[in-house]
């Protein structure tokens, strides 16, 4: 029995083996033999479920990739995005494998259950409008029979090993970013409800939302149980543990897809934690810090983000975040006293994700150190324009607390002392002052600030020289919420570096007409700065000395000017930075300012002189400057200023100024005598040669370009040929003379006079309209991108323009041949002895046009033309359309001679109960045709001659006011008829027409009419009515003057503000 027992025993192990040995013979040899079925079957199903385009090298099929799953490995794998990221790359990975079902391989459609990604790029972009790129997969439709499908995907695994992530969404706009990302994911993703469970890590990982930074290359790693509704698209966080860095998390709640946006109430917190937990997650690194530094104390936060976000109806969100520190304690291991005591206690609330409703609340924030202590207290509610309540004191030794904290690559001393208060609003908002768009503060909080520094003291540790003897005593003070009221004295000022020093005392109160109390003094090598602090691409040297004493109050409306001695200079200086490759160079200045008595007559300014070479050539500058009230001038310049260059020297991201200037120019002189035309005193000559430089005017909403021009001086004139000069994209040529230039250069009250040749092939006057669209990131209250407001004068011009213009556009008014005088005068434009050609056809015009404010404008004109096409002029001519609306059905030749006067709206049109006028219309040869009027007269006297008659020589003769046009009496012959008409017709369409059908031969015997209604339906009654139904009158009742429209930041609304 043993021996038989052995046997079978041994045949039990040999049939094992040899189904063992066969086995793995077999899983070696059937990838093998349908390597080609397999791969063909998975490649087909790929390519005919998505849209983009898929490309690997080669296909792989094993047993051992993923033992003990049959795995499809695909190598060298990219995937193209879906439009409109076509071109762009979604995914790119070294092998995407996909784990099979063994025994579906012998069945009609293939199982794909598992899914591997190892050493990918994922590149996934959201636009602004919300264009995804990974949508790739064809959608197959509720109904589509997938029973006939080769390829089944059941997936149950994911895994995905060393694979870079890049999430960028524009629409939000949010991005994050996981470097070496590690994730497992176990499920039925089969079910239409299901639990997945998920573990991650990643060894960097960033997070950032409206461009600021949240996150930055930390440390992730997270176990996560979700449960997934594909149904209602919904998902639920069951049991969520995240970890940053050191910092444990926890996060719940649900997200849910909508038709339009999404649903989601999501909470995470960190429970009670450490400090130094906490510290780790931040921005930015701080590992080696930490490791230097003993943190001590507990911190508790959370935030939740909760409501509905849908773009369509701008809904937002609700975000509350709350802070909380509890006996923090820092101190790095070279302090001598600890930073103890840290306590906060912060709630942020932001209902609708909307920053004008942002809540900021900070109750506590104290820490002590050694002696000194910190307290602050801030309350805020709103960004754009915050109603602020604060309060922080601080008595702190400067070198204790940066040792405390262990700062890295600077040193800090002295003792500091701030005590402010503050509580109100600060605004933004249009300066009164200026009817054009100009952000000015509108309000600050009212305030009171006390800040010290003694013995201070600041050394970068990559730079030799420390700055030393820092000292300020700063006292300031605003009783109410008008920035114009605030009190600003600094005292005590002082440092030093090396030899070099500054110091002195500044006392100012009221800006708006400041009282001045200043004494300062310094002397730098200014080449010295780069051994005190970081000067990266910018270069200084030379030697500055400043000296400035200045007592009294500057208010140029009472004329008082403080005693003043001030004087600055330069020696050898030299500036070169990063934005251009070559330096200013040779720099040296001399300039003094002085007041003895107080009185602006005696102020007087010198400069002996500027000069400078930059890019090779050298400019000169030497000028004296007396007495503002009559200006007594001495300038003497000479050289070229590249102004495109030298703002690329100094790097001014806000401008793209270019072009360039040459002077070869002395000026002397007296202002009233220039004024008074005593023009033999004064000594003005030379040459200012232009080149693509722009001249800003406060009337205009956009810059004068000067392309090319050379101006020569004699006197008090300047004059120029062939000037080039061009404004948004519209080009002019100009010659002639300018006078009165220094006077207009200089002061407010300066008038710049003159006449001016100008020729342009196109102008478009709809841009210069007072608020015109200038392209910033501004809007003004009640005005369209498209530019309203009317065409303003500047008020201190008196210069005549000889005109001529191929064309011109006015509002929907196309004008070609444009010739005839303009002059500008006091802010006033009269037209004189100017003819245009309009609707085909020659008119001419004189008059003037008068802007009141930028909303509101004047004009009175003269209009005469010989013979016109009504039809054209009626097609063509919107005011001819509104003050001649019957002639819809007139067809012909007229002549027209009128006056109008009247005001016009901020649309630049005319305001109809405004106009006024007379004149005389002439039907020089017409035929009426569809003419409502006659026809309806026609109709209802049964005379069919007087319908669609052929009219000439007729003068109509009407005056307009208060909305009303009264036409004279009419006399007509039509066919032997003598019919003739006069009443009223409304700007409106209403009409009061009396008249009378004469009958052959002689017109003797006729047929009374009235008409009535309006011209579109005309009623006719074949009576007498002496005065018919007087209509009535609009009178132009303006209203009160319109209010500067208020500038807001672009978005923002009336409410927000």
């Amino acid at each position: 029995m043993k021996g038989l027992g052995s046997r079978v025993f041994l045949k039990i192990l040999k049939v094992t083996g040899i189904s063992v040995g066969t086995l793995l013979v077999l899983l070696f040899v059937l990838p093998f033999l349908f390597p080609k079925t397999i791969a063909g079957k998975v490649k087909q199903w790929v390519n005919s479920s998505i849209t983009s385009e898929l490309d690997f090298s080669k296909a792989n099929l094993s047993f051992f990739t993923h033992f003990p799953a049959l795995t499809l490995t695909l190598e060298d794998v990219h995937l193209k995005g879906s439009a409109p990221f076509s071109k762009e790359t979604l995914l790119s990975a070294e092998g995407v494998s996909f784990g099979i079902d063994l025994f579906s391989v012998f069945s009609k459609s293939v199982k794909v259950d598992q899914v591997y990604l190892s050493g990918a790029r994922v590149n996934i972009r959201v636009d602004e409008n919300g264009n995804a790129n990974y949508n790739v997969y064809k959608s197959t439709g509720n109904s589509a029979d997938t029973s006939s499908s080769e390829v089944g995907v059941q997936i149950e695994k994911i895994v995905i090993r060393n694979t870079r992530l890049n999430y960028v969404d524009m629409s939000v706009p949010f991005s994050m970013e996981a470097v070496n990302l590690n994730y497992t994911g176990k499920g039925d993703l089969a079910k239409a409800v299901f639990d997945l469970s998920s573990r991650l890590s990643a060894d960097s990982f960033s997070l950032a939302y409206d461009h600021n930074t949240y996150v930055n290359n930390k440390q992730l790693k997270a176990k996560l149980i979700t449960v997934i509704n594909t149904k209602s698209l919904s998902l639920v966080f069951k049991d969520n543990r995240i970890r940053i860095n050191k910092l444990p998390m926890h996060f719940s709640g649900h997200f849910d897809f909508l038709a339009h946006g999404y649903e989601m109430d999501l909470n995470v917190d960190s429970r009670r934690t450490d400090l130094v937990n906490i510290i780790t997650a931040i921005p930015p690194d701080m590992s080696g810090w930490l490791r230097e530094t003993k943190v001590k104390g507990s911190t508790v936060f959370n935030m939740r983000l909760r409501g509905r976000y849908d773009a369509g109806t701008n809904t937002m969100p609700d975000l509350r975040f709350n802070l909380s520190i509890n006996d923090g304690y820092i101190k790095h291991k070279e302090a001598t006293a600890p930073l103890e005591g840290l306590d906060m206690a912060l709630r942020v609330r932001l209902p609708g994700l909307n920053q004008d409703s942002l809540k900021i609340v900070l109750d506590t924030f104290h820490f002590k150190l050694a002696k000194g202590f910190c307290d602050i207290r801030f309350h805020s509610l709103g960004l754009e324009r915050p109603d602020i309540e604060s309060e922080v004191k601080a008595d702190l030794d400067l070198n204790t607390w940066d040792k405390a904290m262990g700062l890295k690559g600077v040193e800090f001393g002295g003792l500091y002392k701030l005590d402010l208060k503050a509580k109100g609003i600060f605004s933004r908002g249009q300066n009164p002052d200026n009817w054009r768009r100009e952000i000015v503060i509108t309000s600050i909080p009212s305030f009171s600030l006390v800040s010290t520094l003694s013995n201070g003291y600041l050394k970068f540790d990559s730079l030799p020289v420390p700055v030393q003897d820092i000292s300020f005593n700063i006292r300031s003070s605003c009783a109410d919420n008008n920035y114009r009221h605030t009190v600003l004295d600094i005292s005590d000022i002082n440092f030093a570096i090396l030899k070099n020093y500054f110091r002195g005392n500044i006392k100012v109160t009221n800006p708006a007409a400041p009282d001045i109390d200043a004494d300062i003094s310094g002397r730098f090598h200014l080449g010295d700065l780069a051994k005190s602090f970081p000067m990266e691409d910018l270069l200084l040297d030379g030697d500055l000395v400043v000296g400035i004493k200045s007592k009294g109050v500057y208010d140029s409306e009472r004329k008082s000017f403080p005693l003043t001695v001030a004087h600055a200079s330069v020696k050898d200086g030299k500036l070169k930075t990063g934005y251009y490759p070559r330096p200013v160079e040779r720099i040296n200045l001399n300039i003094d300012v002085t007041n003895n008595d107080g009185a602006p007559a005696n102020t007087t300014i010198e400069i002996r002189p500027l000069n400078f070479e930059f890019d090779g050539e050298p400019f000169t500058l030497t000028a004296s400057l007396i007495n503002p009230d009559d200006i007594r001038y001495n300038v003497d310049a000479k050289g070229i200023l590249d102004l495109g260059k030298l703002y690329q020297v100094f790097g001014v991201p806000e401008y793209k100024a270019s072009g360039w200037l040459r002077a070869a120019l002395v000026l002397k002189g007296k202002q009233s005598d220039a004024m008074a035309g005593r023009y033999h005193l004064l000594d003005n000559s030379g040459t200012i040669e232009l080149k693509d430089i722009q001249l800003g005017m406060q009337a205009f909403p956009k810059p004068l370009v000067i392309n090319t021009g050379t101006f020569r001086f004699h006197q008090d004139r300047m004059s120029f040929d062939d000037l080039r000069a061009s404004y948004d994209s519209m080009d002019f040529t100009m010659n002639g003379y300018f006078r009165n230039v220094i006077e207009y250069a200089l002061t407010d009250q300066g008038v710049l006079k003159g006449s001016v040749s100008l020729t342009s092939d196109y102008i478009d006057l709809n841009r210069f309209t007072a608020f015109e669209s200038v392209n910033d990131n501004l809007e003004v209250a009640g005005t369209d991108s498209a530019g309203t407001g009317v065409i303003v004068v500047p008020a201190n011009l008196d210069v005549s323009l000889a005109a001529a213009v191929k064309r011109a556009d006015f509002d929907s008014l196309a004008i070609h041949n444009f010739k005839g005088q303009v002059v500008l005068r006091q802010g006033k434009v009269q037209l004189q002895q100017t003819a245009m050609t309009v609707a085909g056809a020659t008119f001419n015009l004189d008059g003037s046009y008068e802007p009141l404010t930028p909303n509101k404008a004047l004009f009175d004109l003269k209009i005469k033309a010989d013979s016109f096409s009504i039809e054209r002029a009626y097609e063509e001519i919107s005011m001819f359309r509104e003050l001649a609306s019957s002639a819809s059905g007139v067809k012909g030749l007229v002549a027209l001679d009128y006056e109008l006067s009247g005001r016009l709206d901020p649309s630049m049109q005319p305001v109809m109960p405004s106009i006024k006028g007379k004149g005389v219309i002439n039907l020089k040869k017409v035929k009426l045709k569809g003419f409502r009027m006659m026809n309806a007269v026609s109709k209802s006297t049964n005379l069919t001659d007087l319908a669609d008659p052929p009219l000439s020589g007729i003068n109509i003769k009407t005056s307009i006011k208060n909305n009303i046009i009264n036409v004279d009496r009419v006399k007509l012959r039509i066919a032997g008829f003598r019919p003739r008409f006069e009443g009223q017709i409304s700007l409106d369409g209403d009409l009061n027409i009396k008249g009378r059908v004469g009958l052959p031969p002689f017109g003797i015997f006729g047929i009374p009419f009235t008409i009535s209604g309006n011209s579109e339906h005309p009623v006719v009654k074949l009576k007498r009515d002496k005065d018919g139904k007087i209509l009535q009158e609009k009178e132009d009742i303006e209203e009160g003057e319109e209010e500067i429209p208020e500038v807001l930041p672009a978005g923002a609304t009336q409410q927000q503000l």
